[in-house]
């Protein structure tokens, strides 16, 4: 089976056992969604969220959005079950946690193929033990293998560090040469693979900024653990104009029926190859799944999930005001109250409702009238 090219930009968690996070699934503009069995998922809701996850694609067909479910390991007291319930929810790939070894993917892959599941089904893997990065050459060369379904690779910081006793800090110095010996060994068996999680979700600059790195990096996409976190991480995973101008001369270069035979042609006065012509090909692939939304931002527009992220930041702050002085501070910094300026958080829903009012950022843009730090 052909392996389909994927946008892989920004990869979502999304907890099985949280309903009201499944139900705002169909909303977001992720590229892909994990919903997770593991660790977001209390030993005590294994089985109602297996439950709740096969209600939830038996309801809601496949959208544009990848969707991932991420398993127990299968040698674990909930493994075998979780793959059970995943295979029946047919999702476009499973994924599998703490890879440490080729066979803790292809004993899924056996399974799945024994039981006759669609092909279709393809399985990632989590690299975040020690094991898992010094074995990480052996499993990603299974994606040379048809047999073996594998199509990425996910990197699990936060458990790399708990194992080796690495900080996680900002530019992740002392990460660099796991992260590129794992992204290194997936680019050799044609994988994708997703740079780990930003978990100061309020902490937009850090994350703007680690999305950049991983992007020169050359990695495919971020994993998120919050909405607000895709649009950042969809605009960094794009490829500037130049770039895909560049990628889209080279493809085109190399269909002229003059250079259909050579391995090597000239182009704007330097030498390009026919392994430049591969890459070419995927980056113009991706972003023409984009139609016509292909364009990288100068900056990132405003919009509700970074306004709400940095208005959670200064509400939740150590300043001992009351909530409404809270909020009659941020709105003075920065937001403009156009019509009633009344305000008022209900603690039952959760939703700071500003009347009905038009609220607007600093640059005159309009935006929902309610901020919902319930998701925080």
């Amino acid at each position: 089976m052909t392996k389909p090219s994927r946008l892989r930009r920004s990869v979502l968690y999304v907890p099985a056992s949280n309903a009201k996070a499944l139900a705002k699934v169909a909303s977001l503009q992720a590229d892909a969604v994990i919903f997770d069995l593991e660790d977001a998922v209390a030993p005590e809701a294994k089985e109602t969220s297996r439950e709740a996850l096969r209600n939830y694609f038996l309801v809601h067909p496949p959208r544009t959005a990848e969707r991932v479910i991420r398993i127990n390991a299968l040698d674990g007291e909930w493994g075998a079950e979780d793959l059970l319930a995943a295979r029946a929810c047919k999702p476009d790939a499973i994924l599998l946690p703490k890879v440490q070894t080729p066979q803790d993917v292809t004993n899924v892959a056996d399974v799945l193929d024994d039981t006759d599941a669609s092909e279709g089904i393809r399985l990632w893997a989590m690299i975040e033990t020690p094991r898992g990065i010094l074995n990480v050459d052996a499993i990603a060369e299974l994606g040379l293998r048809s047999t073996a379904r594998l199509d990425c690779v996910v990197v699990g910081t936060n458990d790399i560090a708990k194992e080796t006793g690495t900080r996680l800090k900002a530019g992740r110095a002392f990460f660099a040469p796991w992260l590129m010996q794992v992204l290194l060994c997936a680019r050799a068996g044609k994988l994708d693979v997703i740079d780990g999680v930003f978990n100061d979700f309020a902490n937009f600059d850090g994350f703007s900024a680690e999305c950049a790195e991983a992007a020169q990096m050359g990695f495919d996409g971020k994993s998120l653990i919050h909405p607000a976190q895709i649009e950042p991480a969809n605009a960094a995973f794009l490829p500037d104009e130049q770039t895909l101008g560049e990628a889209r001369a080279i493809v085109a270069a190399f269909a002229r029926p003059e250079n259909s035979g050579k391995g090597v042609i000239a182009l704007s006065g330097r030498m390009v190859e026919r392994l430049h012509l591969e890459s070419a090909q995927k980056l113009v692939t991706k972003v023409d799944a984009l139609g016509r939304n292909w364009e990288k931002p100068d900056r990132f527009a405003p919009n509700m999930g970074n306004i709400t992220m940095k208005l959670y930041r200064f509400l939740t702050g150590p300043d001992d005001a009351s909530f409404c002085h809270k909020v009659t501070a941020a709105i003075n910094k920065g937001w403009h109250i156009y019509g009633s300026p009344t305000y008022a958080f209900n603690s039952v829903t959760g939703v700071m409702q500003c009347g009905q009012a038009v609220v607007k950022d600093v640059d005159g843009v309009d935006y929902e009238p309610s901020i919902k730090l319930s998701d925080f």
